[in-house]
Order: structure tokens, then sequence, then C-alpha cells
């Protein structure tokens, strides 16, 4: 069976990926921060020895991107230096995927980013990431850097959970409706990675695919929308009726910049891999469900 090794492992779209790695074919280890430390080069080579990888998909990385501003050299550490380690263990035979952010854009486009338009990121995050991208593919040509944005999932810290927790508590909250993207659910950047993965190596995969793509949710959106629909579904699942009040960035100033347009095209992932991306609405509907159902199996 094919060895995959998922460093952040235990983390938002780490949890999904070792969840269903075994479903797609593979052997899985996904360690976590206790078990392989990938700013550490003795801890990365101590974990290929033991594990043997074949393949491997990255899903360790820092992702605090207000607090990066000022820890940029925690953030370079994890992002940058983190990611080179794993190349270097990886090059020239392992093939690695890796996971990178619409914060490498400036927001400045008229239409969706694709993968050859020019970074020029905003804020220290998006900086350590675009040369978490740049250092891979220096070091390593067998690479897939996929780029996504607006993450959540049922599980961990992310935009829908702290929407719907004070949405059980405020009849309204103040959401920016002037930044534009694609909210993506962390199971289906999993589903996706695992979908590359596995077509890496059943062996037909083209060397001239290696590279750059993106995956998002199917849409667009404003925070303040993202938040409204959440609201809306919590409200049907419970009574509970939360008023989401759109305001401008100016309003919700933050440590790091964001850019007012972040939509990502996501063509090219399915022109090569076959990759259908999901309606953003719905799916995050169903998010909302699952997590409600989860909170009431504990209470």
């Amino acid at each position: 069976m094919t060895r995959l090794l998922i460093p952040g492992g235990k983390g938002q779209v780490g949890t999904f990926a070792a969840r269903h790695a075994t479903s797609f074919g593979f052997e899985v280890f996904a360690p976590d921060l206790g078990e392989i430390d990938i700013t550490d080069p003795q801890s990365v080579a101590s974990v290929f020895a033991d594990f043997q990888p074949d393949i491997v998909i990255n899903c360790a990385a820092y992702t605090a991107v207000d607090k990066a501003e000022n820890e940029r050299e925690l953030a370079r550490a994890i992002n940058v230096d983190g990611t080179a380690n794993l190349a270097k263990l990886c090059a020239p035979d392992i093939p690695l995927l890796h996971i990178s952010t619409d914060y490498v854009f400036d927001g400045d486009a008229q239409k969706p980013y694709d993968e050859v338009m020019v970074p020029a990121p905003l804020n220290v995050y998006g900086e350590t990431k675009l040369d978490g991208e740049q250092r891979l593919q220096a070091l390593h040509p067998k690479s897939i850097i996929l780029r996504t944005a607006w993450v959540y999932g049922p599980t961990h810290s992310n935009f829908l959970k702290t929407m719907l927790s004070l949405g059980q508590k405020l009849d309204s909250v103040s959401v920016v409706n002037d930044q534009h993207g694609s909210p993506t659910h962390a199971e289906d950047i999993a589903l996706t990675l695992l979908t590359i993965a596995q077509k890496i190596c059943s062996g037909s995969f083209a060397a001239n695919n290696y590279g750059i793509y993106h995956y998002t949710g199917s849409g667009a959106t404003t925070w303040h929308e993202f938040a409204r629909v959440i609201f809306d579904e919590l409200e049907i699942q419970t009574q509970n009726a939360t008023h989401a009040n759109p305001i401008p960035t100016s309003e919700f100033p933050t440590p790091a910049r964001r850019a007012n347009y972040s939509i990502l095209d996501n063509r090219k992932i399915n022109q090569v891999f076959g990759v259908t991306s999901v309606d953003w609405e719905p799916r995050v509907r169903s998010a909302v469900r699952e997590i409600l159902n989860q909170e009431s199996s504990l209470s």
C-alpha cells in the first residue's frame, strides 16, 4: 500500500485528509506538532526514516494572519523554512503536495485570480506563504501547490464557528461587506488533495502537470453574506434570530491588511484533475447543521 505522510495531520484540513486517506488506498501517518516539527530538519528526517513515505501532503502551517504581523520570525520558520525542510527530504523522487492561500494576492484584480497572475501579498502571512511556495518550487520539481481561501469546517477555529457562536448569543453582529472571496470547506480541500495524490501515484501523471493550482468553493460572496447565510441556517434550525449588520473594512481595522477581492479561478484544476468545486452556500448550511447536531449530542 502507498504510504502517505501528512504533517499537520491534526489541523483543520489535515484531520479530514487523514480521515479519508485509507478510502483512497493510502497507508497514512498524520503526525501533528508533538510528533513532527517541520522547522527542525532532524525531526523531519527522523519521521521520514521511520515511515518512509511514498508521497507527502503538507498540512502544517502558521495561519494566524493578524498575529503574524508581530510574529514574523515564527511565521517564516513554519511557512518558509518548514516547507523547505520537507522539500529537501522529498526531492527528487517523493511528490510533495502543499497548501497555500489567496493571501499571496493584493486584491486589485478585476477578475478571478488564475495561477499565472503575479502575486503581491499585503501582509506578513501572505509574504511567508508566497516565499514558501517559491522555496518549494526551487527545491523540488515534483510538487503541487494548492492555493485556497476562506477555509472553514466543523472543527478548529474559523469564521463559521465564530459567527455561529456569536449568533447563539447576540441579536446583531457587524460583519465586513466589502471583501469578496469564496468560502471553502476544509473537507473539500482534503478530498481534492487526496484526489491529486491518488492520480500522481497511479503512474499516469504527466510531469508537466506539477505546479500551482487554485481550489475554492464555487461562487463568490462577502464576509457579510457568509455570516448572513450562517445566521439564516441557525434560525431555521433553532429559531434563534441574529441580524448581520454590514460594515466597511474601515470600521473593522485589523493588524494585517486584507484584500478587497480574493476570488480564485478554479478552471485549471478542473481541466487537469477533473476536480469540481462545491457550491459554497449549501455547503456552509450543511456545516452549520453538522455543528449544531454535534452540540446537541453533547448537551
